[in-house]
């Protein structure tokens, strides 16, 4: 919705969620559709599982934890304002 509530600008629809009656592939990647409000399709949101040793120490899987995010900063938000200037 827009500020001030009163239009429809995005509409996200997501896969179903996990059901006791059927198996949905809970460990496979979440994709969000991104519409218009007629239903055109402009974007996706991806949401990727991934796992890490369950022995693996808390420490490490803090330090995994931070490095996912420095990652992601110098190979995606890093370069995206490097480019803007």
């Amino acid at each position: 919705m827009n500020a001030d509530e009163s239009q429809e600008i995005l509409r996200i629809t997501g896969p179903n969620m996990c059901s006791f009656n059927w198996c949905c592939n809970c460990c496979a990647d979440k994709i969000f559709d991104l519409e218009t409000p007629d239903r055109q399709l402009v974007g996706t949101i991806r949401k990727m599982e991934w796992t890490v040793p369950i022995d693996l120490d808390a420490k490490a899987k803090g330090t995994l934890l931070g490095a996912t995010f420095l990652i992601d900063f110098l190979a995606f938000e890093n370069n995206q304002n490097q480019q803007k200037s």
